[in-house]
C-alpha cells in the first residue's frame, strides 16, 4: 500500500506553482508564444536534448518559436523521421512527480506531443513520447525551470489525409 504524505499550505502552494510552469510551457509552445516561453526558465536555464546541451540566452535564443522551425534535428530519431516546419501542435502534459528539498524541486512530467506540418510536400503529424526530467529552482519566491532535460521515448508519424478545425 502506498504511503500518504502530510502536505502543509507551503507545500502544496509551491506543487501548484510548479505544475503552473509545467503547464505553461506545454500552452508556450503549442502557441508559438516565446515571450510567455521565457518565464518558464530562469535566464540562466540548461537544456539537455539528445547530445546537446544549452545554457542561457544561447537556450532561450535557439528556442525562439518561428513558423520555420525545423523539427528534423531534433526529433531524437535521425535525419529521416520529421517534418520539414511547425505548423501546429499539442503538447498533452501528463503525470508530473516533485521532490520538494528547501529552494529546489526535482520533477518528471511525461508528455505525448502531437507536431503537424510538412514533410517533403506532404502534411504530416509527429506523436512523440516525451519526458521532461527538470530540475526547478525557487528565487525571491518564485519558481522557474533551471535544468531541463528532455528525453524521446517513441514516436510514431502518420500522412494527414484531412484537416478539421485548424488552417494549415
Amino acid at each position: 500500500m502506498a504511503s500518504i504524505v502530510a502536505v502543509g499550505t507551503q507545500d502544496a502552494a509551491d506543487r501548484l506553482a510548479i505544475l503552473e510552469i509545467v503547464n505553461r510551457y506545454g500552452r508556450a509552445v503549442d502557441e508559438q508564444d516565446n515571450d510567455l516561453y521565457r518565464t518558464c526558465f530562469w535566464s540562466d536555464a540548461e537544456l539537455v536534448a539528445g547530445r546537446k546541451t544549452m545554457r542561457g540566452e544561447e537556450f532561450l535564443d535557439q528556442t525562439r518559436f518561428k513558423a520555420e522551425l525545423p523539427l528534423r534535428a531534433i526529433t531524437g530519431a535521425g535525419g529521416e523521421a520529421g517534418i520539414d516546419t511547425l505548423q501546429t501542435s499539442t503538447h498533452a502534459m501528463g503525470g508530473t512527480t516533485i521532490d520538494i528539498t528547501d529552494d529546489r524541486a526535482d520533477t518528471e512530467t511525461t508528455c505525448v506531443a502531437f507536431l503537424v506540418g510538412p514533410r517533403d510536400g506532404e502534411l504530416t503529424m509527429l506523436v512523440r513520447g516525451i519526458a521532461y526530467t527538470d530540475i526547478f529552482e525557487r528565487r525571491d519566491g518564485l519558481w522557474r525551470i533551471f535544468r531541463r532535460t528532455h528525453s524521446f521515448r517513441w514516436m510514431f508519424e502518420a500522412k494527414v489525409t484531412k484537416v478539421v478545425g485548424m488552417t494549415i
